[in-house]
C-alpha cells in the first residue's frame, strides 16, 4: 500500500527519530560515513565518471563546488578540531530540516 509505506518513509525524517538514532545508536552515524566514503571509491566507474565530470563544468557554475564527502572530511578533520559530529547533525537537522523551519 503506497500511502502507508510513504508514511512510515517519513516517519524515519521525523525530529524525534533523528534524535533517537544520535542518542541510542551511536554506530549509525560511523556505518553511514563508510558508506559515504566507499562510494568515493576512485576506482570504480562511476567515481571517474563524477571527477571527469568535475574536470569539465564551468567553474562559476555551482556544480563545480559541489564536492562528496569522505571519511577524512566526515570524520577525521571535524574530530581533529573538537567538532561533535552527532551533535552537529542533529542542529543541521533541527535548522534545515523541520518544516517549521521552512
Amino acid at each position: 500500500n503506497l500511502p502507508e509505506g510513504l508514511e512510515r518513509f517519513a516517519q524515519l525524517f521525523t525530529l524525534d527519530e533523528v534524535e533517537t538514532t544520535i542518542t541510542e545508536k551511536p554506530y549509525v552515524i560511523p556505518r553511514e560515513i563508510a558508506r559515504v566514503n566507499d562510494e568515493l571509491d576512485s576506482t570504480s566507474d562511476q567515481s571517474r565518471a563524477f571527477y571527469f565530470l568535475k574536470q569539465q563544468i564551468n567553474p562559476e557554475h555551482p556544480f563545480s563546488r559541489f564536492t562528496a564527502g569522505s571519511r577524512e572530511t566526515l570524520q577525521t578533520i571535524p574530530t581533529e578540531k573538537g567538532i561533535d559530529i552527532p551533535i552537529e547533525l542533529l542542529l543541521f537537522f533541527r535548522d534545515h530540516y523541520l518544516a517549521s523551519r521552512a
